[in-house]
């Protein structure tokens, strides 16, 4: 089924107890990394502000559970949010879709344990443009290691061969996926759809080095078709 994406306009033309669901695009944002998004999101009436938080996953995640909608709607850090891609808003029938795909219980069960690490951790670093944060917290089964060097091109001894398979590829990207195959399909494939965005010539590295996981070996092959 395809995703039905909705715009702040259409959020605006649903009725006040519909749940506003979303899905975290922060790495097609001007920010161009992946990571945790944060919002603060104002008060309608007062000064406090409560804090927005959608996780790096490819769930879809109800933000009307922590903020009604109508403080969402009114919020203009909101819209900047969704104007700028850090997050997409889906329709309610797409968001159930979305979270009943395979792998959908492994990643929830991530998350969890994801989220414990973070209280228990506590350290996180933080990108932001005035849009919003993206936030990387280290953790060797969830977030990016690495975002750090997502601009960092790998060089230097053989890797610097016109053929290696690594060439132009970027410090993330490897340090990301050369952590994949000591895991299992499932959550392969739940860390590759997290990650969203990902070149041609990264996912035909990725083809190649996860050709031993079937579930996610085809995912990646579906996906270099339709490019």
């Amino acid at each position: 089924m395809a995703i039905k994406y909705l715009g702040i306009e259409e959020l605006e033309t649903g009725a006040a107890t519909d749940p506003i669901w979303a899905i975290n695009t922060a790495s097609s944002s001007e920010i161009g990394v992946s990571g945790e998004v944060h919002i603060g999101i104002p008060k309608i009436n007062g000064s406090k502000i409560d804090p927005l938080h959608i996780p790096q996953t490819w769930l879809a995640i109800e933000l009307t559970r922590t903020i009604p909608r109508s403080q969402l709607l009114h919020a203009s850090e909101f819209r900047t949010a969704i104007d700028n891609q850090l997050i997409q808003c889906v329709s309610a029938k797409s968001a159930a879709s979305i979270n009943s795909q395979e792998g959908a219980d492994e990643e929830r069960s991530r998350l969890a344990e994801f989220r414990r690490h973070v209280r228990a951790a506590g350290a996180a670093r933080t990108l932001g443009k005035g849009i919003g944060e993206i936030k990387m917290v280290t953790v060797g089964n969830g977030a990016d290691d690495d975002a750090d060097g997502e601009t960092q091109v790998i060089g230097g001894g053989e890797d610097d061969e016109e053929d290696s398979p690594k060439k132009g590829l970027t410090a993330g990207f490897l340090t990301f996926a050369e952590r994949l195959p000591s895991k299992s399909d499932i959550v392969v494939l739940n860390e590759i759809k997290s990650r969203r965005t990902f070149s041609r010539k990264e996912m035909v590295y990725l083809q190649t080095l996860l050709k031993d996981k079937p579930k996610t070996h085809a995912a990646i092959s579906k996906q270099l078709k339709s490019k």
